[in-house]
């Protein structure tokens, strides 16, 4: 369960790495849903200490590496989050959630072919996690200019997430226009 968290900071899945442990200890999940917890309430540096804690007690497990990250990305330290991402994934080179704050991480740097690679391990690593199809859809629509492929991204986050996004649908709308416009630009011209 420690697996880590995504964006909106939730815990990740249970992956094979939690499957292998047996049992989280309590305390421990206490601790890391109260560094959730402080992390979707906006206390960063408290957040922080508890996630170094857990880090430094606790080696084997990935998401408090993974929410380190995701904090120093956050307070703009790009070489410490791509570190403590780095250690995420060598702990657990199947989580998705790491892969793709790694690929959120990438883009941000204009690092673009490196976002694609991190977002496409993280799909490879985990098909039904919704939040790498979304960034990867936003990588391939704004940044690649890879709309029919950012149109099936966009797609399967809607599929995946299993809500009705308003945002996601206008997106979805948008770039099939494009897409249709550019499919009967190619059908018109010699």
């Amino acid at each position: 369960m420690l697996a880590g968290c995504a964006s909106a900071p939730q815990p990740e899945p249970q992956t094979q790495e939690a499957e292998v442990e047996a049992v989280v200890p309590e305390a421990v999940m206490v601790n890391f849903e109260d560094g959730v917890a402080l992390m979707q309430g906006g206390e960063d540096n408290r957040a922080q200490a508890i996630f170094e804690q857990l880090s430094a007690q606790y080696p084997q497990y990935s998401g408090p590496w993974t929410n380190l990250g995701i904090l120093h990305a956050k307070a703009e330290r790009p070489e410490q989050a791509e570190a403590a991402f780095g250690e995420a994934l060598r702990i657990n080179p199947q989580s998705a959630a790491a892969w793709t704050e790694l690929g959120i991480l990438y883009r941000q740097q204009g690092r673009f072919e490196d976002a694609s690679e991190a977002y496409q391990q993280a799909i490879a690593a985990d098909p039904q996690y919704a939040l790498a199809y979304r960034n990867y859809g936003i990588l391939l629509d704004l940044y690649l200019a890879e709309p029919e492929a950012a149109l099936a991204a966009y797609r399967s986050y809607q599929e995946l997430d299993g809500q009705q996004n308003e945002q996601t649908e206008r997106w979805i709308v948008e770039v099939g226009r494009r897409v249709d416009a550019q499919q009967r630009t190619a059908q018109v011209s010699p």
